[in-house]
C-alpha cells in the first residue's frame, strides 16, 4: 500500500491526483507539523509534505514523486506524458506554478506567525502589509494569465497531466488564501466537475498520526 504523509496541502492534493488518475490504492497518515514526531523527521531531509512512502522506497517531494510514479509503474496512466518533450515542458509549467505558490506561502502561515516566532521560526513568520497584498494579487494576476497561454485546449497538453493537477491544487491554495484568479475561475470549475476535488475531505483524519 502507497502511503502519503500529509493530508491538507496543495503539493499533496497534485500527489493525490496521480494516484487517483492511476487508479493506485493508497493511504495517509496525518502530520501534525507543528509539533514534529522523531518518526517524521526521520523520513525526510527537508521534513515538510507530502511525502510518499511505496515500499522502501521515501520521496520527499511531490514532484519527484510524481516522476517517480510514472516510472515505477509504467502501465498506468502517464501524468507527465509519454515523451521527454511532453515531460519536460509538464514540468517546466509545474515549476511556474511553484513560483506563484511560494509567494503565497507568507499568507498560509500568517495565521501560525505567533506560534512560529515562539518556536524559534521567526524567519518564516512574515506578514504581508495592505500593500504588499496587493502588489502580491497584481503579480499573481500576471503569472497567471502567463500560464493560461500555455494551454492546449482545455489542458496544458492533449489530455489531463500533472500540469493540470498542479494547476487546481494552485487555483484551491489561492482561493483559500481569499485570492483572485480571474479567467482560470470557470476552469477550475470545468475540471472539478469532471475529476471531482483533489483535495482530501476536511473530515479525513488518515489511518494514524504522526
Amino acid at each position: 500500500m502507497i502511503t502519503i504523509y500529509g493530508i491538507q496541502s496543495g503539493n499533496v492534493a497534485r500527489l493525490r491526483a496521480s494516484l487517483l488518475q492511476k487508479n493506485l490504492p493508497f493511504q495517509h497518515v496525518s502530520v501534525n507539523l507543528r509539533q514534529k514526531s522523531e518518526e517524521f523527521k526521520k523520513l525526510s531531509a527537508a521534513e515538510t509534505i507530502p511525502i510518499l512512502q511505496d515500499g522502501e522506497v521515501i520521496i520527499g517531494d511531490s514532484i519527484a514523486a510524481m516522476v517517480y510514479l510514472d516510472e515505477a509503474y509504467p502501465n498506468t496512466y502517464k501524468m507527465l506524458g509519454t515523451t521527454p518533450a511532453e515531460k519536460a515542458r509538464i514540468l517546466s509549467l509545474v515549476w511556474a506554478m511553484d513560483r506563484i505558490g511560494k509567494d503565497v506561502t507568507p499568507l498560509y502561515l500568517e495565521p501560525m506567525a505567533v506560534q512560529l516566532r515562539a518556536a524559534g521560526a521567526s524567519h518564516r513568520a512574515v506578514v504581508y502589509d495592505a500593500q504588499q497584498k496587493a502588489d502580491l494579487q497584481k503579480e499573481i494576476d500576471y503569472r497567471l494569465e502567463k500560464i493560461f497561454a500555455y494551454k492546449k485546449g482545455h489542458y496544458f497538453r492533449e489530455e489531463y497531466s500533472a500540469a493540470d493537477a498542479a494547476m487546481l491544487a494552485l487555483l484551491g491554495t489561492l482561493l483559500y488564501n481569499k485570492l483572485k484568479i480571474g479567467k482560470w475561475q470557470g476552469w477550475q470549475e470545468q475540471m472539478m466537475n469532471e475529476f471531482g476535488t483533489i483535495f482530501a475531505l476536511q473530515e479525513e483524519k488518515g489511518v494514524r498520526e504522526i
